[in-house]
């Protein structure tokens, strides 16, 4: 019974559930941008086979990921587990809320098979007095066999695209908090069974009683094997965006089998079954993922040519970090230096706000407050736009800020409010004293 699909349903697949990222992303000049690293475990989940058994399952898949034994006189925990590193760059997408990740990953991969045997044996072991003083007995202790377990512990490592979609403005890190499509490729190698690298002829052989054995032979082994991987989960943000945490569900989908072991059943030293069993590698986990992100600095223009063109753009569609604004004051200046300060003047509820002028970020992912907090501005001839972009709501929509205005001539104290869809402005003038 076939448990993978095929290559060409891989790249089938693969090509589907990416075709929802934006070309557009790539192609802005100017974005939000992250360095990123960190880490991931992956943890409970499931293993598949390929079970070609062909004189009636002797070998049958026990369910659960805890085995009492290995089939070896040996006692063992087996789980699906996963541990790895990612490093990459994060960016937000051009005309929406939403973020795209390209990064690199390389990880170790445990996939464990435990199967029920068609037969129990038990081994007595005699236990040697510790010391040998007179209160010493010698005892007998026994162990009963009934599990078969395989491991395939491999190296993987792979470039995945990740795409996120805003969820909430709320998360677990205190940030927002968005859904998110991971999609990886790469390669798989270093394979590994019950601690020994896997090759072709491997054997090895039990005697289960006086009249049941079975031996155990490696017929094929596939050394490396391109793997294709899907991820569907939440992520949480921070409030300033410099840390992520994810929760979500892998699937490993190997294009080939990794190996192929052949158990053959006797008793009596007559061949009763036998049973070649294909292992996979594919799995499906939980998967938990840290992340630090290092905000990169985005180049500043240096034509005064340029600067006008923005202004102009601003000035007819009134849309800045693809959201509307509304000039909600406007205010002529006689200086071109100008100082800025923002506070909360009303309830403190945790609102989160990012200040452009004339489409520069000059106040990025602030949390107002009682304190006010000063910026130094530079006004161009004619039309400057100062925008208050809501990263949140707070507790208490809408985002709510005051900003107060100096030139060394000219004071004015104004309230700004924005929410998701609306972001508040104050258009200033620059006139330039003849």
């Amino acid at each position: 019974m076939k448990t993978f699909a095929p290559p060409r349903m891989y790249s089938f697949i693969f090509f589907i559930l990416i075709a929802g990222v934006p070309g557009r992303a790539q192609n802005r000049a100017r974005r939000e941008k992250y360095f990123t690293y960190g880490f991931n475990t992956g943890i409970v989940g499931g293993s598949a086979i390929k079970d070609n058994c062909y004189e009636g399952s002797r070998f049958n898949r026990a369910m659960g990921f805890v085995a009492t034994d290995n089939g070896r006189h040996q006692t063992m925990l087996d789980a699906n587990t996963s541990l790895g590193l990612h490093t990459g760059f994060l960016w937000k997408d051009k005309n929406d809320h939403s973020y795209t990740a390209l990064q690199a990953d390389f990880e170790r991969n445990r996939c464990s098979y435990v199967f029920n045997n068609p037969y129990s044996y038990t081994v007595t072991t005699t236990m040697s007095p510790k010391d040998n003083d007179a209160d010493d007995n010698t005892k007998n202790t026994s162990f009963t066999y009934n599990r078969w377990a395989e491991n395939d512990v491999y190296l993987k490592y792979s470039l995945s695209l990740q795409r996120f979609w805003f969820r909430a403005n709320r998360s677990v890190l205190k940030g927002d908090s968005y859904f998110y499509l991971k999609e990886s490729f790469g390669q798989t190698f270093l394979h590994r069974n019950q601690g020994h690298n896997i090759k072709p002829g491997d054997e090895e052989h039990i005697q289960c009683n006086d009249t049941v054995s079975v031996t155990a032979t490696t017929t094929a082994y596939d050394p490396t094997s391109f793997m294709l991987s899907s991820e569907l989960g939440i992520r949480a943000f921070s409030p300033d965006k410099d840390r992520a945490l994810d929760f979500g569900i892998v699937w490993h989908m190997p294009f080939s089998a990794t190996y192929t072991r052949e158990y053959d059943f006797y008793n009596r030293n007559t061949l009763v079954a036998a049973d070649p069993v294909s292992f996979t590698g594919s799995s499906v986990l939980l998967n938990i993922t840290y992340t630090l992100n290092e905000k990169l600095k985005n180049r500043q223009p240096d034509s005064t040519k340029i600067e006008r063109e923005k202004i102009d753009v601003l000035a007819k569609t009134h849309v800045e970090n693809d959201r509307v604004f509304e000039v909600q004051q406007k205010i002529v200046l006689n200086s071109d230096l100008v100082s800025v300060k923002v506070w909360d003047r009303g309830t403190v509820d945790g609102d989160i706000i990012t200040l452009y002028l004339n489409g520069e970020d000059i106040l990025d992912n602030y949390t107002t407050s009682k304190t006010k907090k000063e910026v130094a501005l530079h006004l161009r001839p004619g039309e400057n736009f100062l925008v208050m972009h809501a990263v949140n709501l707070g507790r208490i929509p809408p985002n709510t800020a005051a900003i107060e205005i100096e030139d060394g001539m000219k004071h004015k104290t104004i309230t700004i409010n924005s929410d998701m869809k609306k972001s508040g402005a104050v258009e200033i003038t620059y006139k330039p004293v003849l």
